[in-house]
């Protein structure tokens, strides 16, 4: 794996242990494969990876050639491919550096403030992980300073 460039706020810890609201990390980097050989490159993909630039003659696709899981991306047959990781799923869709991703959590059931400039509406949630459901309006919702989490929702949230 070849890292491109890092970009994005990891956190902040403040005094008493409690960690600051944070934006996941965006990360770019290349994987790639030689031949038929599987190669699986680390990285946190917890908010998803997205292809942005294939490299080789020979297709990247996903589920195919490529995928991931919570800790990395794995291509094969060939595949070789630049990728960002913290922006959601590769879905097909525009990639945006504009659409930012925001981790939230309420911790022992209080609500929780996480700021973020919301410039334009609907928050999306794009992954929730807690056991808890995220229900918006009562568990999630969101202002133009940021989202805000109750109830013991702990989720992934798009921002733009």
């Amino acid at each position: 794996m070849t890292a491109l460039a890092g970009c994005g706020t990891v956190g902040r810890w403040f005094g008493g242990g409690e960690r600051a609201p944070e934006e996941v990390a965006v990360e770019h980097f290349s994987c790639e494969s030689k031949g038929a050989d599987l190669k699986y490159c680390d990285v946190d993909a917890s908010a998803g990876v997205r292809l942005t630039k294939q490299l080789s003659n020979t297709p990247c696709i996903k589920g195919r050639t490529w995928d991931y899981g919570r800790f990395g991306v794995w291509v094969d047959h060939g595949c070789r491919a630049e990728f960002v990781s913290g922006l959601g799923d590769d879905d097909g869709g525009e990639f945006d550096l504009k659409h930012r991703v925001v981790r939230c959590e309420s911790q022992d059931q209080a609500r929780k403030r996480c700021p973020a400039q919301v410039t334009v509406t609907p928050v999306e949630l794009i992954r929730q992980m807690s056991d808890t459901a995220c229900v918006q309006g009562q568990s999630w919702g969101w202002d133009a300073d940021g989202v805000w989490v109750d109830g013991g929702c702990r989720a992934l949230f798009r921002v733009r």
